[in-house]
């Protein structure tokens, strides 16, 4: 029997002393307010053809982890993508 979840989002930060990122699943109720009046970045799903595919997964990926280093500067040192064209 699968075990009933609340619906969640992923926060994904990166811990400066230990250097290494952390990933934590936070009710949706607790991170709305938290987000009201902040950069939104919407992905649009439609635009790539509702695919979430393994070039979709690499550059989300990158994205995420190069705005993360926007704010966490010391964490640019360690992201070895290459830049999409």
């Amino acid at each position: 029997m699968s075990k009933q979840r609340t619906p969640s989002s992923i926060v994904v930060r990166y811990d400066t002393e230990q250097k290494m990122l952390v990933c934590n699943a936070v009710a949706e109720a607790e991170v709305r307010p938290l987000c009201e009046g902040k950069l939104d970045i919407p992905v649009l799903l439609e635009e790539f053809d509702f695919n979430i595919d393994d070039e979709f997964a690499r550059r989300f990926g990158a994205a995420i982890l190069s705005l993360l280093a926007e704010y966490k500067p010391e964490l640019k040192q360690f992201i070895l993508v290459t830049p999409a064209p």
